[in-house]
């Protein structure tokens, strides 16, 4: 049996046409950060170590190459636990809690928010000695900005939503604030109260993970193009 088809028309067309060009270009920026990183980790983050602890100038922690690394970034310097700062709510294991962060010093007075672990509570007094220099281990992440339908953070009641660094800089006037963090995986010397370390898989993007989503983007322009097909292309009977 012979098909038939008719002409669409022309703005139909032209959204179709324009959606699948953000959408093909949405999986292609996807699959170009898929093999980057299928690559790197084939390389530099399966054997790559850093020999010693960076001690100063945290704020260029994201020119290492070891950088997009999980668990390869390695600081040492004094950590304020009279600043930590309680990010919530965050889930885990289906339990409400914090994501407790506290300021890095280095050596040179520059500075970088450490991600100690998820806690049930904002308060959990004195967790490390103070007199000792802490060695982190962990990933380096930038924060996401806040969403549309989070609330302000109220710094007053030590009520924070969003993991704002110029806000938390000025308002607990850190200076030389690096605009990064490190979600740790490990601290030493250990604390007296070990923190659970806060989840990254929801945050940092894995090759599979943007593979993941270029699939995604793909077939959404796939069904985009046979919808359009039979709703402007193909002739009726």
């Amino acid at each position: 049996m012979t098909q038939h088809f008719k002409k669409p028309p022309i703005i139909p067309t032209l959204f179709t046409a324009a959606s699948l060009i953000v959408l093909s270009g949405l999986g292609t920026w996807q699959a170009q950060k898929y093999f980057a990183k299928v690559e790197g980790r084939s390389g530099i983050c399966e054997t790559g170590v850093m020999e010693a602890p960076q001690e100063t100038a945290f704020h260029t922690l994201a020119a290492s190459p070891l950088a997009p690394c999980p668990d390869k970034i390695l600081i040492s310097g004094a950590l304020d636990q009279s600043k930590i700062i309680p990010i919530g709510p965050r889930v885990h294991d289906g339990e409400v809690g914090y994501h407790l962060y506290a300021p890095l010093s280095g050596q040179d007075e520059s500075h970088i928010l450490v991600n100690l672990g998820w806690s049930l509570e904002k308060e959990i007094g004195d967790i490390m000695n103070l007199r000792q220099i802490s060695t982190i281990t962990g990933s380096l992440m930038t924060p996401s900005p806040k969403g549309m339908f989070t609330l302000e953070n109220n710094p007053a009641d030590n009520e924070w939503y969003t993991l704002d660094i110029k806000e938390i800089g000025a308002h607990y006037a850190i200076e030389n604030l690096a605009s990064e963090v490190v979600f740790a995986r490990s601290v030493e010397p250990v604390p007296e109260k070990p923190l659970i370390p806060a989840e990254l898989s929801k945050l940092y993007l894995t090759p599979e993970t943007h593979l993941q989503y270029a699939a995604f983007w793909y077939f959404m322009g796939l069904a985009l193009l046979v919808i359009f097909i039979l709703r402007f292309v193909k002739a009726p009977k």
